[in-house]
């Protein structure tokens, strides 16, 4: 892209930069959407410092003719560390073993196959769920949603937010888990229902939880 930078800082802590009448939106907080300072009527692309879209208004810029760009793997090596850092450091608390473990990716794109390719490497097994990869390159190597959660000690969330996956973790979800198995989530706060799965934990069903991002 061509033209002078001009960036504007706007009340969200992000900035806009206008470049000939394009707008680079480069938002800070994942969980929001985007606030009017950034619906630059001029604008004719969108572009997002994270994978996921859904702090991005699409129905505005689709009717715009906007263009959106997402950044597809740019904290997938981040996420990752943070999964197995979690990982280790509620096991070593809650003298939960990990050596013969099997770990359930629910979402096998950028971050999940990093996490994959990390759990394979420490001898984790690994039970792998992704609807859409299963119906494009067949079932082999794939489980369904209920073979993850009622086979896998840990269970970690790696899937884009919509309307299929908002509320998936939910109180059937967590009840479908194997006792004393281990969550985490590491994509969108909105994909779990916190209170069910407080209630969960409160029950000593499961060892404990991991949250990267909350509602």
């Amino acid at each position: 892209i061509t033209g002078a930078l001009l960036p504007q800082l706007n009340g969200s802590g992000s900035f806009t930069y206008n470049i000939q009448k394009t707008a680079i939106a480069m938002p800070n907080f994942v969980n929001s959407m985007m606030p009017e300072a950034m619906r630059d009527p001029n604008a004719s692309k969108y572009m997002t410092v994270t994978m996921g879209m859904d702090n991005i208004d699409l129905d505005y810029c689709s009717e715009r003719g906007i263009f959106v760009q997402n950044a597809l793997g740019c904290t997938a090596g981040g996420v990752m560390n943070y999964v197995f850092s979690a990982l280790y450091g509620v096991a070593a608390r809650k003298r939960f073993r990990l050596d013969g473990a099997t770990m359930g990716i629910i979402g096998l794109g950028h971050t999940g196959r990093r996490v994959e390719s990390m759990a394979i490497s420490l001898g984790i097994k690994v039970l792998r769920c992704d609807t859409l990869r299963a119906e494009a390159e067949g079932p082999q190597g794939f489980s369904s949603l209920e073979e993850v959660l009622e086979q896998s000690d840990i269970v970690t969330m790696h899937v884009p937010l919509n309307e299929e996956t908002r509320g998936m973790a939910d109180a059937y979800f967590f009840s479908k888990m194997k006792y004393g198995a281990f969550f985490i989530n590491a994509a969108r706060g909105e994909i779990v229902v916190e209170d069910d799965l407080v209630e969960v934990l409160k029950s000593g069903h499961l060892a404990g939880a991991a949250l990267d991002v909350t509602r």
